[in-house]
């Protein structure tokens, strides 16, 4: 796939997790500690035994647009602390297959259908792992709720979660290219901040696949930046 002209070294490493683009309590204050320990996500999570609260975020929108399907393969890219991850091998059964890639360590999960690999997905020795692990299988879908280290630069938290966003749909070219029609579309689903250069995101989605949306779900809060790109439907482009 053929990027558009960006700015590089904008984006943070993959490791980098779910932060809001707004200026926001710094994590430890009583503030945060407040908002955190009152929040229904974070006290559902809790209880349900998810490992983060963006579990509900996933659970919503393969709920209304059925993106985690029985014995599909999926690659989730920056999946500490594991939570989607958790979400995707419960709905994928035992002929599924979801591989988590993040910087940072991820606790492995019970069940034999999903994996963790340590490592950066952008360079050669992650994706060898990768390669092994799938061991021939294509992959139906890549997830990212990757977001960069925020600045309170609302623009240059934005440029670099789209820059994130185009290093995903990157990676995920390849694993497309050879797909055959399983019955499956080929999709991403990526996390980004919502800013003025987001309409040329889209466009340049657009050109590759055949359907584009820009959701929102309910456990993403209520001043928060962030949405979602979906993208359905490989074009001969990619």
């Amino acid at each position: 796939m053929r990027l558009l002209a960006r700015s590089r070294g904008l984006a943070a490493g993959p490791g980098a997790r779910h932060l809001s683009a707004r200026k926001r309590p710094r994590k430890g204050s009583k503030a945060w500690l407040d908002r955190h320990v009152n929040d229904g996500f974070v006290k559902a999570a809790q209880k349900q035994g998810w490992r983060s609260r963006a579990a509900f975020k996933l659970l919503e929108m393969h709920e209304k647009h059925g993106l985690l399907a029985p014995g599909a393969t999926i690659v989730e890219l920056g999946c500490a602390p594991g939570g989607w991850t958790q979400v995707a091998a419960s709905k994928l059964g035992p002929g599924g297959l979801v591989v988590g890639i993040d910087l940072l360590e991820v606790a492995a999960l019970s069940g034999g259908n999903s994996r963790i690999i340590q490592g950066d997905f952008t360079e050669a020795e992650a994706q060898e792992k990768l390669r092994g692990l799938l061991a021939g299988r294509e992959v139906d879908l890549v997830l990212s709720d990757m977001a960069p280290n925020t600045t309170g630069d609302k623009f240059g938290d934005h440029a670099r979660s789209l820059d994130l966003v185009y290093e995903v749909l990157e990676f995920a070219a390849p694993l497309f290219a050879q797909r055959k029609d399983r019955g499956l579309e080929a999709t991403v689903l990526a996390k980004y901040f919502q800013g003025r250069d987001e309409e040329e995101l889209r466009e340049f989605a657009k050109d590759h696949f055949t359907t584009v949306k820009n959701l929102k779900p309910k456990a993403s809060r209520g001043e928060s930046v962030e949405r979602f790109l979906l993208c359905r439907g490989r074009t001969e482009a990619v």
